[in-house]
């Protein structure tokens, strides 16, 4: 079991970490988390599928009750493994947003590779966020 609160940080040369204001001290983190308009629940769920449709994923645990998952990633060239862990936090007006840590196991420096990681994986979080809110919507006008 883990706790990303606790995780310690290890260099930023070769990690990316994206937390709400004030989860972490703020030279732990190298970006401020968006906040989605689901609840923790739904936001748990999308995350799950986002993470099952990325290539080279194996997903190591998955802490249902806690919303909490670490997977490890292989690297696309040298298939070096890389650690991605994360956390659905509450947010205001029963919206959500997470906390995402992503770091290369090898290495002294990863050439962006977990920035670019994390960048890509909110992205396609925001877009099911969003196909999801779409759904809802015509679920919620067909029932009317």
């Amino acid at each position: 079991m883990f706790d990303l609160k606790e995780l310690p940080r290890v260099s930023n040369k070769h990690s990316w970490f994206v937390a709400p204001p004030g989860w972490r001290p703020s030279q732990d983190q190298d970006a401020v988390a968006p906040v989605f308009n689901v609840t923790e629940d739904e936001l748990w769920f999308i995350w799950k599928q986002v993470t099952a449709n990325s290539k080279r994923i194996v997903a190591e645990e998955l802490q249902e009750n806690e919303r909490r998952s670490y997977h490890v990633q292989l690297t696309p060239m040298l298939k070096f493994p890389d650690e991605v862990r994360a956390e659905i936090l509450p947010a205001e007006n029963g919206k959500s947003t997470l906390a995402l840590y992503s770091r290369s196991r090898y290495g002294l420096y990863d050439l962006g590779v977990n920035r670019k990681r994390v960048e890509r994986w909110l992205e396609r979080l925001d877009r099911r966020v969003m196909a999801y809110r779409r759904f809802q919507r015509r679920q919620s006008a067909e029932s009317q």
